[in-house]
């Protein structure tokens, strides 16, 4: 007994042990709540795991340099590293440079949480202790999808409407709490979705893993951990009784995560979702199965499962139509964001529109009567409008080596055992989410974009001696300790420092919003100037200060506020507009003669901007109407009738304005 005590003493003194333990506890940590916290906090927790696998990064680091290990490069990250690069020249030599940050900090985090992984595990054993740790957060994340299903979106409907929150909510959100579609800690169930058949996988292997090897301890682990969580959460929710359900549903955590995922009613997720299992049913059974009636049966069991998936999805669509659009018009709509993202590609073949970029440059390239949007639904195809050819080819590249290394070591090599169960359930959820990717931006998401870089590296960190690498020696190479921690420390410097003016500027956009709807316009006003200092690269505080000065009559400021937005975002035709009403306002108060012209080109402008707009040539034709050229204003009714016949009261206004015409001749 005395001679364990000894031992485990020794182990727990052992230099390098304290720190060894102090870099696990932190990943663990950032694993489990990079998902947790993906749509909580958003975007304040992107800047907060930033900072943190910053500080694994340089744990990490400075084990290796005690240790005398190597610091590892992989053909992988070196890609990553690549395709930063060129986002970053992308977005420094795009008109809307502000709009590449987040990402850039994004793509900044993938390699930070690469480079820690990839090193961290080269010489452990115990590296699965990661994936039980993810497997974990999923339990969770499917349980509260489950939970708001069933109580938490009732209950939140019922709560926005005693409390009168309606008037201050978005549309868009209203709009899903209005359906019983979960998106659980996610912003978006296409988000949750896409999450859920990444890690399902996984999370599918670790148990099988548990249940072939008999081994119940890491997994009871996992069950205990998840109880505690779920008792506590049951308690504070008041409904004790839900303990009993939830502990069924994580012992059984594969399931949970499969019928969360279908609560989403995500259409891509579905599909996606039904491919994935069908490979990984079929390719398990013929990498692991003997005999030939196994491989059969897994196969016949695959196009089942897709069959049932897919007509049950389509049942609950014809029964229940408000929770699962209908997939044709769906598919259309992602087909004319395609349409437009090519257009950008060929204007901008090389570098693109710029990081980010999508969505303020998608105005322009838009098709008549296509959905306004933000994002391409594609990933493959934004990648290519933002970054153009050379970030495309580069990130296409990554994508290609990872899933031809995972490939070859799940389907081609002779190894067996527990390490290759579960490095075939990493293979088949980035195979899963890789597809999803074809109709969904889940890579542009942190929670799931981080989580996939995770995986990969946690599997190509085992697998190191199967494939080719570079390796930077940190320690015999003196220069290269230098310039390697310089560089780490240098990037994370300027990414807290520029993360933090951001956080700043958001909360005090937050504050101005309260002191607005209280009616403190002053302090709301001064609120929104200190954000504009934090964050002065930003046009839409200057829009928001703008509007602001607007509505208190003070509108010469507000016009200056409205062309610096439209000088740091020359693509929004918004802007534009609201220079003109600003000029509007300022002639029309003080008594002068309307500088015709100047408000004309403004409105001409906002067009340029927003060509298939609607509301931009009716205010051109009302303002036409007002400087009494009907002919004009007629003309530019009549086209924004044509982009949008639904509007409301445009018909009669045409009328009127075609009598005027009639009868001024």
């Amino acid at each position: 007994m005395e001679e364990k005590k000894i031992k485990l003493l020794s182990l727990l003194v052992r230099p390098g042990r304290v720190l060894d333990l102090s870099v696990a506890c932190v990943i663990s940590l950032v694993v489990f709540a990079r998902p947790v916290f993906s749509g909580i906090v958003f975007p304040r927790s992107n800047y907060i795991f930033l900072v943190m696998w910053f500080l694994v990064l340089i744990l990490v680091l400075v084990k290796n340099i005690t240790e005398k290990e190597p610091f590892l490069i992989d053909g992988i990250c070196f890609l990553l590293i690549l395709f930063f690069i060129v986002s970053v020249l992308s977005s420094a030599f795009s008109a809307v440079p502000w709009r590449g940050r987040n990402l850039l900090i994004n793509q900044i985090t993938w390699i930070a949480v690469y480079l820690s992984v990839f090193n961290y595990f080269k010489k452990r054993e115990t590296y699965d202790f990661i994936l039980y740790v993810l497997s974990a957060s999923v339990i969770l994340v499917s349980l509260y999808g489950l939970y708001q299903y069933f109580y938490g979106l009732q209950e939140t409907r019922e709560w926005i409407v005693k409390t009168g929150l309606s008037e201050h909510l978005s549309s868009s959100l209203l709009g899903r709490l209005s359906r019983n579609r979960v998106f659980s800690l996610f912003v978006y169930p296409n988000a949750l979705a896409g999450f859920l058949l990444m890690t399902f996988p996984v999370v599918l292997s670790v148990f099988i893993k548990t249940v072939r090897e008999k081994s119940f301890r890491k997994y009871s682990n996992i069950v205990i951990f998840s109880s505690v969580c779920s008792l506590l959460f049951a308690v504070y929710m008041h409904k004790p009784m839900l303990f009993f359900p939830a502990l069924a549903g994580i012992i059984l955590s594969p399931l949970t995560s499969a019928v969360t995922l279908y609560l989403t009613f995500s259409k891509g997720g579905l599909l996606a979702f039904s491919v994935t299992v069908f490979l990984y049913l079929v390719f398990s059974f013929f990498r692991f199965g003997n005999k030939l009636r196994a491989k059969a049966f897994s196969s016949a069991l695959a196009l089942v499962i897709i069959a049932v998936l897919l007509s049950s999805a389509l049942l609950f669509q014809k029964y229940k139509g408000d929770s699962l659009s209908a997939p044709l018009p769906s598919a259309k709509v992602r087909v004319d964001y395609w349409k437009a993202g090519w257009g950008m590609l060929k204007d901008n073949p090389f570098l693109g529109v710029g990081s980010g970029a999508f969505g303020a440059f998608y105005p322009k390239y838009k098709l008549a009567g296509a959905q306004e949007t933000q994002m391409a639904h594609n990933d493959y195809v934004q990648v290519a409008a933002e970054t153009g050819l050379i970030g495309f080819g580069l990130y296409v590249a990554a994508l290609a080596l990872i899933l031809f290394n995972m490939s070859k070591k799940c389907l081609y090599s002779d190894s067996s055992g527990s390490d290759t169960y579960l490095m075939f359930g990493i293979f088949m959820g980035i195979t899963g989410i890789l597809i999803d990717s074809l109709w969904e931006f889940v890579l542009y998401i942190p929670g799931i974009s981080t989580t996939m870089v995770l995986l990969t590296a946690v599997f190509m960190s085992r697998n190191r001696d199967m494939f080719p690498k570079t390796g930077l020696n940190t320690v015999k190479n003196k220069t290269g300790i230098f310039i390697s921690t310089a560089v780490i420390l240098a990037a994370f410097v300027f990414s807290y420092t520029y993360s933090k003016s951001i956080v700043d500027s958001s909360d005090l956009l937050e504050q101005a919003n309260k002191a607005f709807q209280e009616g403190r316009e002053t302090s709301a006003l001064d609120f929104i100037s200190r954000a504009i200092k934090a964050d002065p690269r930003n046009p839409q505080l200057m829009e928001y200060r703008g509007s602001l000065y607007e509505h208190m009559g003070y509108y010469r400021r507000a016009m200056e506020d409205f062309r610096e937005a439209s000088r740091l975002e020359p693509t929004t035709g918004y802007y534009h507009f609201k220079i003109a009403t600003a000029i509007n306002g300022l002639y029309s108060n003080s008594g002068l003669e309307l500088p015709v012209s100047r408000i004309e080109y403004e409105l001409l402008q906002a067009i340029s901007c927003y060509p298939t707009k609607a509301f931009y040539y009716l205010q051109l034709g009302l303002f036409y109407d007002k400087i009494k050229n009907y002919g004009q204003a007629l003309s530019n009714l009549e086209k924004a009738k044509m982009l949008e016949p639904e509007l409301q009261g445009l018909d009669e206004l045409i009328f009127k304005t075609r009598e005027k015409a009639k009868f001024r001749r």
